[in-house]
């Protein structure tokens, strides 16, 4: 998902998301969110972040899941603002730094719990 803004008459690409389904959950994966530090106050991040859920819920996935570096609270207070839970907190790509697990399910509680029994 690509956000553009107008600049000087020309398109300049100021935010992108990437994402993927998870390879064994029924999850929308989010890879990558960037935003160009002269359009943070746009709301850039919170569109790319509805577009996904869009995205997941046209392909009929349960939810989304991404990891977020733990220092990052900027992100994981947008990430909780948008719905997201952390589930876990855990080292995934440097022993020394923690990253948290996020994930914002679509299921009901009713749905989740009537799978579980």
């Amino acid at each position: 998902i690509l956000g553009f803004c107008m600049e000087n008459r020309q398109p300049q690409l100021v935010s992108y998301l990437l994402f993927q389904k998870h390879k064994q959950l029924p999850f929308m994966e989010f890879k990558s969110l960037r935003v160009d530090e002269r359009v943070h106050d746009r709301y850039f991040a919170s569109f790319s972040l509805r577009q996904g859920e869009v995205e997941a819920k046209r392909r009929k996935l349960q939810g989304i899941i991404c990891d977020v570096r733990e220092s990052r609270e900027n992100v994981i207070g947008l990430l909780l603002k948008d719905g997201f839970s952390p589930i876990a907190t855990t080292s995934l790509y440097e022993p020394a730094k923690k990253d948290v697990i996020m994930v914002k399910d679509f299921r009901s509680p009713r749905d989740i719990l009537r799978r579980a029994a």
